[in-house]
């Protein structure tokens, strides 16, 4: 049987589809002790709650008590009732953004207890006022047997320890994510990096994947501490399974500019890396640098950093570099993202690398573009120009994605189309898009 002709799964079915196969079936024949009812549970739940969240708004805190009241029924009144099937059972990512009291906090962490199968938990603990959450999601990440990946969104605070003395270390998780957001919390942050956080970090040894975002507030600002400090006490430390590494913050992207030998020495330090996303987009993403040193970062910089790189993403200045670089054969997957700071390098500024006839990139299979704006000449202009370079360099490129801010004119439509010799190689299948940020 070809791929095309065979039956598509039922998970993968659009849950739009579902809605509309389970209006189509008469109410008669779904009473709740039939056959057609507790097979259409079994089926569409798991695929229904598979992912859950529960979003800051007006109305999300009741339906969050409701549905974890239900999870704890269920699990008191297992036995009695003699259930095969447990909704608390399909629930394996989870994301919370509501606010909660004390007790609020325990009724929470008493039903997510119960999620056995969940991998996942995404928590903006920011939103927690006087509340010390960390107690919580120590007993979640022991309880939780499958638990690996945690994702929070918090202040630039101490974290509230309860009755620990220092941060339990979370050696089950393969996946940590923080969001830092500034100064848009209920108590200003604390004037230097607290160790906790730091320890929070470090703890978390096993990680495969790292994600870091700081951000600012538009008022306000920065906060007195950031990605610098995080790093300049990271530097020497080593997480042996790391192979994903994602940092928005302009300060980092400098390499030494800014950071000082620090961030060079944690990339070194993790030569396993595959995947590195630098990004500008968050802490201090100001238009112009202050005091800017002389930007400089070499072929050989990327070489000696990331020796392992197949997948990177980052402004000008470090696409340029590592373009140049021995890793452009390598390179799987490319996105550039155009910062604002015009000084950290713009698309235009990589056109003339593009159009070296040196340049190997014979396995680059997806390729991303963001643009700013920041330049006078059209954007879609700049791209078409880029993108004119490439298609003999580029024989398996699969995937092409181009985010600008602008929406493309007729004629850079026309360009863009899959019909074009310009832009994309004779018989090589691409999927292109564009979407305007």
């Amino acid at each position: 049987m070809s791929p095309l002709s065979q039956p598509m799964q039922f998970g993968s079915l659009p849950l739009e589809v579902l809605q509309t196969i389970l209006r189509l079936v008469p109410r008669d024949s779904l009473a709740p002790a039939s056959l057609v009812c507790k097979t259409w549970r079994s089926i569409t739940l798991p695929i229904l709650y598979e992912s859950l969240g529960f979003p800051r708004q007006v109305g999300s805190n009741e339906r969050q008590t409701e549905f974890f009241r239900r999870i704890i029924d269920e699990s008191e009144n297992e036995d009695e009732k003699g259930c095969t099937f447990r909704l608390s059972s399909c629930v394996k990512r989870l994301r919370v953004e509501s606010t909660m009291d004390e007790q609020e906090l325990e009724f929470f962490s008493s039903g997510v207890v119960e999620l056995k199968n969940l991998e996942h938990i995404g928590w903006a603990v920011s939103g927690l006022q006087e509340v010390e959450w960390y107690p919580t999601l120590v007993l979640l990440c022991q309880e939780l047997p499958k638990l690996r990946s945690l994702s929070l969104t918090m202040a630039q605070n101490d974290i509230p320890l309860g009755d620990s003395d220092e941060c339990v270390a979370f050696t089950n998780l393969r996946e940590l994510s923080i969001t830092f957001d500034g100064l848009t919390s209920f108590e200003d942050p604390d004037d230097e990096l607290p160790h906790t956080i730091v320890q929070l970090i470090r703890g978390a040894r096993n990680i495969e994947s790292l994600y870091l975002k700081f951000e600012e507030d538009d008022e306000f600002g920065a906060a007195p501490w950031g990605s610098i400090d995080l790093f300049s006490e990271l530097a020497s430390d080593h997480f042996p399974n790391l192979r994903t590494l994602h940092i928005c913050s302009q300060h980092l992207v400098p390499i030494d500019n800014y950071s000082g030998p620090e961030f060079r020495r944690f990339l070194q330090n993790h030569s396993q890396l595959e995947k590195i996303h630098l990004l500008t987009g968050g802490y201090d993403n100001r238009a112009k640098l202050l005091n800017p040193p002389p930007l400089m970062v070499t072929p050989t910089d990327m070489e000696e950093m990331m020796p392992s790189i197949r997948h990177f993403a980052g402004p000008g200045l470090l696409v340029g570099a590592l373009l140049k670089s021995k890793l452009a054969k390598r390179i799987e997957s490319l996105e550039f993202h155009e910062p604002a700071a015009v000084e950290l390098g713009l698309l235009c500024d990589l056109i003339p690398e593009l159009d070296s006839s040196n340049l190997p990139l014979s396995r680059l299979k997806g390729l991303v573009i963001f643009t700013s704006g920041v330049e006078e000449v059209s954007e879609w202009e700049i791209m078409l120009n880029a993108l004119s370079k490439l298609p003999t360099r580029v024989p398996v490129l699969r995937e092409l994605l181009l985010c600008p801010s602008e929406k493309p004119s007729p004629e850079a439509l026309v360009c863009i189309s899959f019909d074009s010799p310009s832009v994309f190689v004779d018989g090589a299948f691409c999927r292109m898009g564009y979407y305007i940020s």
